[in-house]
């Protein structure tokens, strides 16, 4: 009898591999009901917080607050105890993913603008200026405030770029167009989103400014653009801002230890992954010489190509499919650090003879396409889990779609 061997990828303990692997029986008894599904759980010796995380300096516990079962603060503060840095930082981060954020809500939610007094104020209809937004905004390289913060940096042709992107942007036309606002709140926006749009363009060359640069970049630049204190509040930046936090921040905070979970079986497996080859080959070899599929999910497949693609020991023969979903892979193969020391531009070793077949979601950012660098070793199936990431990275389990190519492609191997 054929046998599907499960082998889970990094971060996976017990309650969730159980959770997937009833799923996955499920899945193949439907098309095969012929076809054997066993486990490959070697979770309890992946990666732990040996010193129950004392290397952590984020979190720390306060007086009278309970703490959930694994270590982590049960509940999160009000934003009355979020310091309003922490919240400036949350809205620079989402602006060099998204440098145009605040023009885009200001188009969904154009709140009305107050004083301080608290009365309604309207945007300029005529500027001392007298010209309209976007040519002052294409104004700016040349504004002498602007032009001295730019040279100390270099920065001068990635900030001009920026300038023609943000007013050449649907966004901004939408917003704008060819209107005379003067309102100073507007012109701060601006100045966020063309300080972040130059910052995050030269960030990907190697250069990165501290918090301090960065801010001394927007006050020159909000300066070149000679607005005064109109004394309006800026409702809709401090939106922006609570809304890049909440997205952000609280997010993350109570999957920390979920994370480094996963990192650290990722780094466990590189330094020393000989403990798990040697499990799942171990549990090969217990399957009494049956031929048997390896169905293996991101770091599992890892370790599956590691040891099909290794000096491949006797009993391992009997392996005739390898199927990886999610699979780093080709990934570490074309960096050189696949732990098999089968890496670019080296071929695969003659005894590399089982099929392998190689599924992929292209909104899984963790997943890698192999028939480009594997040729006909190599089989790429393509697969839209219609979730994002990082979902997606595990919404195989749940496409009926992966059990039938699973179904197809055993039948042609004669499986």
């Amino acid at each position: 009898m054929t046998t599907v061997l499960f082998i889970h990828g990094t971060g996976v303990r017990e309650r969730a591999f159980a959770t997937t692997y009833g799923r996955i029986s499920q899945g193949v008894a439907a098309v095969r009901p012929d076809v054997r599904v066993e486990r490959c759980y070697w979770g309890e010796i992946g990666a732990r917080l040996q010193a129950d995380g004392k290397s952590f300096f984020f979190d720390p516990p306060k007086p009278g607050r309970a703490r959930s079962a694994d270590g982590e603060p049960a509940g999160e503060a009000g934003d009355g105890a979020v310091p309003q840095v922490e919240k400036e930082l949350a809205r620079w981060a989402r602006l060099f993913e998204d440098p145009l954020f605040e023009i885009r809500l200001r188009q969904v939610l154009r709140p009305g603008s107050r004083g301080r007094d608290g009365r309604p104020l309207r945007p300029a209809s005529s500027s001392p200026f007298g010209k309209s937004l976007r040519e002052r905004v294409l104004e700016l390289p040349g504004r002498p405030e602007v032009a001295a913060a730019l040279a100390a940096y270099g920065l001068g042709d990635p900030f001009a770029a920026a300038v023609r992107r943000v007013t050449g942007s649907r966004e901004f036309a939408s917003a704008f167009g060819d209107s005379v606002v003067q309102d100073g709140i507007t012109e701060e926006m601006l100045a966020r989103a063309l300080v972040a749009q130059c910052l995050a363009t030269v960030a990907e060359d190697g250069l990165e400014l501290t918090g301090a640069r960065r801010d001394w970049l927007y006050a020159s630049v909000v300066a070149g653009f000679g607005a005064a204190d109109y004394g309006v509040a800026d409702q809709l930046g401090d939106l922006a801002k609570n809304l890049a936090f909440r997205a952000g921040e609280p997010w993350l905070r109570p999957r920390r230890r979920d994370i480094i979970r996963q990192t650290g079986d990722i780094f466990m497996y590189q330094a020393r992954g000989d403990a798990i080859r040697r499990f799942v080959r171990e549990r090969i070899r217990e399957l009494d010489g049956d031929p048997v599929v390896l169905l293996a999910h991101s770091l599992g497949g890892i370790v599956a190509f590691d040891l099909l693609a290794g000096d491949r020991p006797a009993g391992l023969d009997q392996v005739r499919m390898l199927v990886t979903v999610g699979s780093q892979v080709p990934l570490l193969y074309e960096l050189g650090a696949l732990s098999c020391g089968v890496n670019y531009p080296m071929p695969l070793p003659p005894t590399f003879r089982t099929r392998w077949v190689n599924v992929y979601d292209r909104r899984d950012l963790l997943s890698y396409a192999g028939t480009k660098l594997f040729g006909h070793h190599c089989h790429d199936v393509p697969m839209d889990t219609e979730a994002p990431f990082p979902t997606a990275h595990g919404a195989y389990w749940d496409k009926q779609e992966l059990y039938q190519e699973l179904a197809e492609m055993m039948r042609t191997e004669g499986l």
